[in-house]
């Protein structure tokens, strides 16, 4: 084995001498490949697995979305110590076995290729793997570089991949998964919940029950805020709030609560006796709750219509 790897890293790199050249002369290249065999390919592919060359990948003529290809460029770990070990030609197309290291593990892989107008060119599907990715929130998971959806297989190219939450920043631990050629993985992603997304998510409802509670002249919808001002007034014409304690989010991937809180509010307007006068209510249970939204580049809390609020102030 090791004087066939000798072997073959010498030919390589005449390959690669002739590939860079033809690459520079763009259509040029398969005219010269023309005269190359499966097993030449292979060689050059190999080649370009290893050291992450999505030009020469696109030069073989090998079918790579711009997902994959994106991917590709940003891999965590690429092929090494790669051969081709043998052939078998059959009518419509040559099986091309191959042995490569990832992960620390030798792999090995049968890639089919037929014979195109241009030169021989490797299936895709012998060549990829496939990456699926589940998860109980959200719509994508970021690979590499790539947003891909979830519960979806995708086609990536040979390598070893970063798999992230959306946004990147929720996983406490990040996986990776192992692509190899001609074989299906399947990642499942933990919950998002931790102290990062909750501190974030508080934040942000802070922020949006600092806004509810602005001197108006009205109560706000999607605050949680419930004032019983009709039992000792007939028209309320201001509403002026303090916030003594913002309510604490508890949450998970697609919905969050916020209980304990404690409000404040003065009410202005006239009395039943048609006089102006002022009361003040006080929630020491105020809360709110509604949908958690996870993007790729942030998270954030939406409270729902006003009867998802709780906690109605009282005198």
């Amino acid at each position: 084995m090791m004087s066939e790897t000798r072997q073959t890293r010498k030919r390589w790199w005449v390959l690669a001498g002739v590939c860079a050249v033809a690459i520079g002369a763009g259509a040029a290249w398969w005219s010269a490949s023309r005269t190359l065999t499966a097993e030449d390919t292979a060689h050059v592919l190999l080649l370009a697995l290893e050291t992450g060359d999505t030009d020469l990948l696109a030069a073989t003529g090998v079918e790579v979305s711009d997902a994959a290809r994106t991917a590709f460029a940003h891999a965590d770990e690429y092929l090494s110590s790669s051969a081709v070990t043998g052939s078998e030609a059959s009518d419509s197309a040559t099986i091309v076995t191959v042995v490569y290291e990832l992960g620390g593990q030798e792999h090995r892989a049968d890639v089919r290729f037929h014979r195109g107008d241009d030169g021989w060119i490797a299936a895709s599907d012998t060549l990829l793997g496939t990456v699926t990715v589940e998860a109980d929130w959200g719509a994508d998971a970021a690979v590499g570089a790539s947003l891909i959806p979830l519960g979806v297989p995708t086609a990536l190219l040979p390598a070893r991949y970063e798999v992230h939450a959306s946004p990147r920043m929720l996983l406490d631990e990040v996986p990776t998964v192992a692509v190899l050629a001609g074989r299906a993985h399947t990642v499942t992603l933990e919950s998002p919940v931790n102290e990062t997304l909750i501190a974030a998510a508080q934040a942000q409802l802070d922020a949006h029950l600092q806004a509810c509670t602005v001197s108006a002249r009205e109560v706000p919808a999607n605050c949680g805020i419930r004032i019983p001002w009709g039992a000792d007034l007939v028209v309320a014409e201001q509403f002026r709030h303090r916030i003594e304690q913002y309510p604490a989010v508890a949450l998970d991937p697609e919905r969050f609560h916020a209980t304990g809180g404690t409000l404040v509010t003065t009410v202005s307007g006239i009395d039943h006796a048609g006089d102006a006068a002022s009361f003040t209510y006080r929630a020491s249970e105020w809360g709110v709750r509604g949908d958690v939204l996870l993007t790729p580049r942030r998270s954030c809390c939406r409270c729902g219509d006003p009867s998802t609020g709780s906690g109605t102030v009282g005198r």
